[in-house]
């Protein structure tokens, strides 16, 4: 492991153990699942070997080919529409329930609804959890998901995959996103088994 990327691991992790501050001065506690999802993110987007589509604006790319959806490409990846692949990937990587979860943004929403840990606001938004876009109003026509990293007084700042052709960190209003946020999605965690 690199000197920079393990002084982004403590760095993250050293942020992580604290309790956060969202928008509007609420103290919201971390998690398990949050702080690896918030993790996970980033050492994706630094993955060079990944984070981006092979051939650029062909919508192949690794996310989706882990999951086996989409059609397949020269590369061994899959091709499609894949910010909602690298959201559920990051959350099963971070250890969360991703059944229900597929290659639609909509399928956030819809999880969300159905384990109660859906948020029409920002109020006690907080890194880990998925951030959910639509442009029309018709909150069944999402189209686009990032993963929430960052949560402060400066903002909100998210880890999207499928932007310009890669992953991406920018603020949940940038990007292509201005206005268009809905809401979030908290993921959970797996039953413990009995």
């Amino acid at each position: 492991m690199g000197f920079v990327f393990r002084r982004l691991l403590v760095v993250v992790g050293l942020a992580a153990c604290a309790v956060l501050v969202a928008p509007g001065g609420a103290a919201v506690a971390a998690s398990p699942v949050h702080d690896a999802a918030r993790l996970i993110a980033y050492q994706q987007l630094l993955d060079t070997s990944r984070n981006v589509e092979v051939p650029s604006g062909s919508n192949c790319n690794f996310y989706a080919g882990y999951w086996g959806t989409g059609a397949g490409c020269a590369n061994g990846w899959r091709s499609e529409a894949w910010c909602a692949d690298f959201a559920k990937y990051v959350w099963r990587m971070a250890g969360a329930n991703v059944s229900g979860l597929n290659a639609s943004t909509e399928s956030f929403r819809t999880y969300g609804i159905r384990h109660g840990t859906w948020h029409p606001t920002l109020a006690g938004i907080r890194p880990g959890a998925v951030a959910v876009f639509d442009d029309d109003g018709d909150p069944t026509s999402t189209y686009h998901v990032g993963v929430i990293v960052e949560v402060g007084a400066s903002g909100v700042q998210i880890i999207s995959g499928n932007v310009g052709d890669r992953i991406a960190k920018h603020d949940i209003n940038q990007g292509g996103f201005n206005g268009d946020f809905i809401g979030y999605v908290s993921p959970v965690a797996p039953a413990a088994p009995r």
